[in-house]
C-alpha cells in the first residue's frame, strides 16, 4: 500500500537509535521512510501554498484621477468690507472671479499625489453683480458707474495692478486629514507676492466629479496691496477680505 494513504507507525526504538544509525531525515529514495515523507508533504504543501497565492485578488490599481475645472459650475466670490467714520455712505462688496480655468489630480489613497492649479484672470472679476449681493445679503444696489468705478479702483496700480499682473493663482502646497474634511496648504499669488495658506475644505467625490467648498481669510497688506482708502480714511476697506469657493471638476475622459 502507499506510503501516502497509510505511512508506518514509528516504535519507541526508533527514537532512541542513534543518529549515525538513523542517517539523514530527507532521503533521496523512493521509499516509505519518514525522510521521504516528510519530502512529499513539503512538496504537497508549496504545491498548495502556490496554488493558493494564485486564487488570491491582485492588490487594487492607485486610484489616481485627472478633473478639469467646470467654471460654469463654480463660484470664486471675494468680499471686502467696509469700515471709517463715513462707512454708512459706502457698501460692501463682492467681487465674483469669472473666466477661470484649473485642474485637480486626486486619490483619497494617497494624498501626497494630490494636486491643483486654479488661474483667475483678474480684469474679468464681476464687481458687484446683484444676484450675488441679495444671495449674500448684502444691503444697498449699484448702477454700473458705481461698478465700472469700482473696479478702476481694483485694477489700479496701488491695487491689484491688473496690467502688470493680470492673474492670480492657486497650486497646492500639500494636503492632509481624511475625507471629507481635508486641510490644504495652497500657495495663492497675488501680485509678484506668493504666501502658502492653510484652509480647511470639504471634499465630495461621486462619479464622475470632484466638488470642493470652503472658506478663507487674508489680509490684503499681506500681498502688498494699501486697502482702499478715501476722505483720509473716512471711507475705507478692510484690510482682511473673506474668499468664499466652491470649486466643481469633472473627471477628464480617456
Amino acid at each position: 500500500m502507499d506510503c501516502l494513504t497509510q505511512p508506518p507507525v514509528p516504535t519507541l526504538a526508533a527514537f532512541h537509535t542513534p543518529r549515525r544509525a538513523r542517517g539523514p531525515l530527507v532521503r533521496t529514495n523512493t521509499g516509505c521512510g519518514p525522510g521521504s515523507r516528510w519530502l512529499r508533504y513539503g512538496m504537497l504543501a508549496l504545491l498548495l501554498a502556490a496554488l493558493w497565492q494564485g486564487a488570491l485578488p491582485a492588490p487594487a490599481a492607485a486610484q489616481s484621477r485627472s478633473y478639469t475645472v467646470d467654471a460654469h459650475a463654480s463660484s470664486v466670490q471675494v468680499l471686502a468690507y467696509r469700515k471709517g467714520l463715513f462707512s454708512l455712505l459706502a457698501h460692501d462688496h463682492v467681487f465674483v472671479a469669472d473666466g477661470f480655468a484649473g485642474r485637480v489630480t486626486f486619490d483619497p489613497a494617497d494624498l501626497t499625489r494630490a494636486a491643483l492649479q486654479l488661474t483667475v484672470p483678474v480684469a474679468s472679476m464681476l464687481v458687484d453683480p446683484q444676484d450675488a449681493r441679495d444671495a449674500l445679503g448684502l444691503e444697498g444696489k449699484l448702477d454700473d458707474s458705481d461698478r465700472a468705478e469700482i473696479k478702476a479702483n481694483m485694477l489700479a496700480p496701488d491695487q491689484l495692478d491688473g496690467a502688470q499682473y493680470p492673474r492670480v493663482t492657486a497650486t497646492l502646497a500639500s494636503a492632509s486629514g481624511k475625507l471629507p474634511d481635508l486641510t490644504l496648504a495652497v500657495r495663492v499669488r497675488i501680485r509678484q507676492v506668493e504666501k502658502v495658506l492653510n484652509v480647511p475644505v470639504h471634499v465630495e467625490l461621486t462619479s464622475g466629479q470632484l466638488l470642493a467648498t470652503g472658506q478663507l481669510e487674508l489680509l490684503q497688506s499681506d500681498f502688498g496691496i494699501e486697502p482702499y482708502s478715501t476722505l483720509f480714511g473716512a471711507i475705507a476697506v478692510k484690510n482682511r477680505v473673506q474668499v468664499r469657493f466652491r470649486i466643481l471638476a469633472r473627471v477628464d475622459a480617456g
